[in-house]
């Protein structure tokens, strides 16, 4: 009996531990209420926004956002992709003339293409691969203002009516809350991260956090990329592509990278890494 009990005690104990630890995710918030960001018009409707935080969880980040204002008729939002070979995101965006651009889903480091459901005007590129390791949403993308974050079904994606979808996840927030996200080195690590949101005003937020650069950008756990995207006004947000993939690009002086991509290891804007798969902002106004 006494074996039994403290069996029964240490395994309360255990689940108490990860219980509190899944909690601790949905409960904590930030706000950048007294922040001043740096602030660029990158279209009639579109803004970039940077800040360096000398101290946000626990030391220094880089932080990218792009505020796209979706009910606008001289916006779209469009998705590129390539099935076999990567590209730059930066080349994406100024071949198919965008004002703005982010790294997209997940994606095979030796051959191309994605690891994540892929539907592109209601054909199926790619279907879900085990290897990728985000999954359970997507952002879908239709005409005008319907663009939505969606949430895996039991069913999966195919049974899905979205015309156009990039499959990526973890899901960040939904309705307004932090999701509960499996404890693990993938969601717990910090980090270069990618996400994108949508507010409830209808705005779209992509949003690249630096990361692997020592002191000078810390990067993220997907916990605290769900509390950024919160704190941005984000109901609901998925998460993206991260690492050495994270990229931002707008057409402002001819086209430029205006995060610090990590790949080429210097806090820079010359790392930028070959993807397979890009989300493009496209104005009709212009610059």
């Amino acid at each position: 009996m006494k074996y039994h009990l403290s069996r029964f005690f240490l395994s309360f104990l255990l689940f108490f531990v990860v219980s509190s630890a899944v909690i601790a995710q949905t409960s904590e918030e930030i706000s950048f209420g007294d922040i001043t960001w740096k602030t660029q018009d990158v279209a009639p409707g579109v803004v970039y926004r940077y800040h360096h935080f000398e101290d946000l969880f626990g030391g220094k980040q880089s932080v990218s956002v792009l505020e796209v204002e979706l009910n606008r008729s001289d916006i779209r939002v469009g998705l590129a992709h390539f099935p076999r070979w990567r590209v730059l995101t930066s080349r994406m965006a100024e071949e198919n003339q965008a004002v703005a651009a982010i790294n997209g889903t997940f994606f095979d480091m030796l051959k191309g293409g994605a690891v994540n459901h892929l539907r592109v005007d209601g054909k199926d590129i790619h279907f879900d691969d085990p290897r990728s390791p985000g999954k359970g949403g997507a952002i879908a993308v239709g005409s005008g203002d319907e663009v939505k974050i969606l949430r895996e079904s039991n069913q999966g994606w195919e049974k899905s009516k979205a015309k156009s979808f990039m499959g990526a996840g973890p899901i960040l927030l939904w309705h307004g809350a932090l999701t509960r996200l499996p404890i693990n080195s993938f969601n717990r690590d910090r980090h270069p991260r990618a996400a994108i949101g949508v507010t409830p005003d209808r705005q779209l937020i992509l949003v690249v956090v630096d990361g692997r650069h020592g002191e000078l950008a810390l990067g993220m756990t997907t916990r605290e990329l769900a509390q950024t995207m919160k704190a941005l006004g984000c109901n609901n947000a998925l998460n993206l592509d991260g690492g050495g993939s994270s990229t931002m690009w707008i057409k402002n002086n001819g086209g430029k990278i205006v995060n610090y991509p990590s790949d080429n290891k210097n806090f820079d804007h010359e790392g930028e890494r070959r993807v397979a798969n890009a989300v493009l902002i496209f104005s009709t106004s212009g610059d």
